[in-house]
């Protein structure tokens, strides 16, 4: 059985249904638990539902009773979804996919270039984020640089974004 949306006489979603038949748990996180409006949250799962996120998402076994993914929540509090090979995904906003930056040769490239990393592996404190961060937007389209705030300061995180929006469903 295939994902269904249910809707009430005016349009408004019902519910919607998981591909096993039963109500979505994802939706119902997203509405109920995350606070989403109903057509939001309607394309936030919608998202889960494409080629795009599947492929990413892989073999995860971080799913519901249902099979869908799972929101789970990061160190900072932030609703994610984990991929199988625990690369994390923003649940609701579209920051591309976290990956650890040995894990793609473009933010390899990226980190290097604006030495982002220390020699010991340690992040980068940067007292003003804003230069660097709009220099990564303009030399490098397609990849997402946000300032993350740690017990030491103000980092800079990366994330490939894969152009997967909830919007442009």
């Amino acid at each position: 059985m295939s994902c269904s949306i249910v809707r009430h006489e005016n349009g408004t979603v019902a519910k919607v249904l998981a591909p096993n038949g039963k109500e979505s748990i994802l939706y119902k996180t997203l509405t109920e638990d995350l606070g989403l409006a109903p057509e939001t949250a309607l394309k936030k799962w919608a998202m889960t539902q494409t080629r795009t996120f599947r492929h990413w998402f892989g073999e995860s076994q971080s799913t519901d009773k249902n099979g869908e993914p799972l929101i789970i929540t990061n160190i900072l509090g932030e609703p994610i979804y984990l991929d199988a090979l625990g690369n994390a995904k923003h649940a609701t906003e579209n920051y591309g996919t976290f990956t650890s930056p040995d894990m793609s040769p473009l933010l390899k490239e990226v980190q290097d270039r604006y030495k982002l990393v220390k020699p010991n592996g340690a992040a980068k404190v940067f007292s003003n984020t804003s230069e660097v961060i709009d220099s990564i937007h303009k030399n490098y389209p397609g990849v997402n640089a946000f300032v993350k705030q740690t017990v030491a300061g103000k980092t800079i995180g990366l994330a490939v974004n894969d152009l997967l929006s909830a919007d442009n469903i």
